[in-house]
């Protein structure tokens, strides 16, 4: 009894998740020339706010206490400043000169002081510092030499046959491209549908052109209408847009530009789910098979290498 009591209201829980998850996430964006504001819902709650034309507002409005400190500092504290400057400067200056009498007085007494040469370099100073090497030392330096060559050597070995197996760049870019281009369909499929399921509601356009010229302002104008509305029909390929209303307005006699944007952008949480558990299905087909065949193979070549391991060391024993 109590385990189906636990079962119900599981049930129940995921039923709410489900419903939770039908109804959709909103933005709602107004932006014009003043700046935007930006809002952000789930069912009734607001999970993100933002509005740049208060912060505008702010900025021009308020002040800095820099200023306000650099106005109440007083002229006395800058002029006392000047005067300890200028005294650290002379005490700096005697004490320069004093130096130079004393550099001036030992040239003359001959008592100058025993410059080491820079020239001689670190090899150098070691090889004065260093004792005679033992008969032991000599030999322990000769293994290290002939063990570095020898892995010198094997280095060059091993990036040689790198090289042969590997191939040039070209190579490895076409092996990549050969393991994902089985994957570039379903992922293009994937970001349509995504990209589809974000529509744009009540979409409002409000555009106001002038320039001081006539002839400028209409040609302006001329230019403009054609972009704004492929730019629009481009929106519609891409996302689900429902236009309510889009207005070009064109005046004379003034320099101006002024645009409003208002639309209300919505994305349903659970359809976007159902969409990345079918990509991840396709996918997983897709990846599945190669990787097995590839473990095959590795398996295979495993097999082959202890075989011909076994082969080498029987043949190494007869030959004993």
């Amino acid at each position: 009894m109590i385990a189906i009591i636990v079962l119900w209201i599981i049930l129940g829980i995921i039923a709410l998740i489900v419903i939770l998850l039908h109804f959709s996430a909103r933005i709602y964006v107004d932006a014009g020339n003043q700046g935007a504001d930006i809002k952000v819902k789930y069912l009734f709650f607001t999970v993100f706010k933002l509005n740049t034309s208060d912060m505008k507002k702010k900025k021009t409005t308020e002040k800095s206490p820099y200023d306000d400190a650099l106005a109440e500092e007083p002229k006395e504290k800058s002029a006392q400043s000047e005067k300890q400057f200028e005294d650290s400067l002379t005490i700096e200056l005697e004490e320069l000169d004093k130096l130079d009498e004393e550099e001036s007085e030992a040239a003359v007494d001959g008592s100058e002081p025993v410059q080491v040469s820079e020239e001689l370099t670190e090899e150098g100073r070691e090889q004065v510092q260093k004792k005679p090497l033992t008969k032991e030392e000599k030999k322990a330096l000769k293994e290290k030499k002939k063990l570095e060559k020898q892995l010198e050597r094997e280095q060059k070995a091993l990036n040689k046959a790198e090289k042969k197996t590997g191939g040039s760049k070209l190579d490895k870019l076409k092996a990549k491209y050969e393991f994902f281009k089985p994957f570039i369909p379903p992922t293009l499929k994937f970001v349509r549908k995504i990209l589809k399921k974000i529509r744009f509601k009540r979409l409002e356009i409000d555009i106001y052109t002038a320039k001081e010229d006539p002839g400028e302002s209409a040609i302006f104008y001329g230019k403009l209408h054609p972009i704004v509305f492929n730019v629009l029909s481009l929106l519609g390929v891409i996302f689900t847009v429902k236009l309510k209303r889009a207005d070009i307005n064109c005046g004379f006699f003034e320099k101006k530009l002024e645009f409003h944007v208002k639309t209300r952008v919505c994305v349903r949480p659970s359809s976007v789910i159902a969409s990345t558990f079918c990509y991840g299905i396709k996918v997983l087909r897709l990846f599945l098979p190669g990787w097995w065949k590839r473990r095959r193979e590795r398996k295979k070549a495993q097999k082959a290498e202890k075989k011909a391991s076994k082969q080498a060391e029987k043949a190494a024993a007869a030959a004993v």
